[in-house]
């Protein structure tokens, strides 16, 4: 599997909420840093912290939410990710742009870091509580 096929692996197992995939292309010291200034920001630490903590907690206060890739590039073990949000925040659908920046290691997803202007965010997620 190349790393843009991980990846696109990573999406599939996080949108279809399939576990035993999600857990399987992933180190077991993943580290998932969310962007700094966006709702319940945190680092989390560990494959099954962020099961736990990302998986079971839902995708955030969006319903339906999903990320549309736009764009992929790979650059030796990273693999960066251009895309958007499109989610239901009462009434109104909503886009927000995000880019994810992947570290491989030994075939598997170690590191996830993303990068969005928050303040777009703050207002959509909370007209969704």
């Amino acid at each position: 599997m190349t790393n843009i096929e991980l990846i696109k692996e990573f999406y599939r197992s996080f949108q279809e909420h399939d576990d035993t995939a999600f857990r399987r292309i992933c180190t077991q010291d993943l580290e998932w840093i969310q962007n700094e200034g966006l709702p319940h920001r945190a680092v989390h630490k560990g494959a099954e912290a962020v099961f736990e903590k990302i998986f079971q907690r839902g995708h955030g206060t969006l319903k339906d939410c999903v990320y549309h890739i736009e764009r992929i590039l790979e650059a030796g073990s990273a693999v960066v990710v251009m895309g958007h949000y499109e989610g239901q925040s009462t009434s109104e659908k909503n886009l927000k742009g995000e880019a994810h920046v992947y570290d491989i290691r030994d075939d598997k997803v170690c590191r996830l870091r993303m990068f969005a202007d928050t303040h777009p965010m703050w207002e959509v997620m909370s007209t969704a509580s």
